[in-house]
């Protein structure tokens, strides 16, 4: 790919675009984006399986698509690894076009970055989780101040004391409407 064009193109989508050789090697075929880890250039060769382990993974499935011989893309999940002191999210894909065989690393960023994402939705299901378990809590009492309102009620009061009594057992019931906790039959009144 020695077109000018197509090396600035690469260039401007910070990505990472190497051809596999027969060898198993990998030749950029423009120079790497700066958040490729130094150790992994060497000239055009590029050594990415010491730079990015994680891409081990990846390469197994990539080689079965490349050996297949038909044109097409391969893709990976998001992938964080650690290059150069910093975590990178980034996505591979295995390319397959006529007689050549690439590999192409891109950096996700911005609204392809779902890590912050993904952080929000686990912070809002720990949230849920802590809601249902204070809710969780809340049954037994609620049914227990049900229960005894409704012996109070079954008692010899005073018609204020009847009254707290059957205050009791309706604020019991709202409690139990909102933790979905089943109420027992109501006395009767008198």
């Amino acid at each position: 790919m020695a077109d000018p064009l197509l090396r600035a193109l690469v260039r401007a989508l910070d990505l990472v675009v190497a051809e596999r050789m027969p060898d198993g090697s990998f030749v950029a075929v423009a120079p790497p984006p700066s958040w490729l880890a130094a150790q992994a250039v060497d000239g055009q060769r590029l050594r990415l399986r010491e730079a990015l382990p994680f891409l081990e993974g990846f390469l197994g499935e990539a080689e079965a698509f490349w050996w297949r011989e038909q044109d097409g893309v391969c893709e990976s999940g998001p992938f964080a690894p650690e290059a150069s002191g910093e975590e990178l999210l980034l996505s591979a894909r295995a390319v397959t076009a006529g007689r050549y065989k690439l590999l192409v690393l891109e950096r996700l960023t911005g609204l392809t970055d779902t890590r912050p994402l993904i952080q929000k939705a686990r912070e809002a299901m720990l949230e849920h989780e802590r809601l249902v378990r204070r809710v969780e809590s809340l049954r037994k009492p609620a049914a227990a101040l049900t229960r005894l309102g409704q012996q109070l009620l079954e008692t010899e009061l005073t018609p204020a004391q009847r009254d707290l009594a059957a205050g009791i057992e309706r604020a019991a019931a709202q409690v139990q409407a909102v933790t979905g906790t089943p109420q027992g039959p109501g006395p009767a009144r008198t």
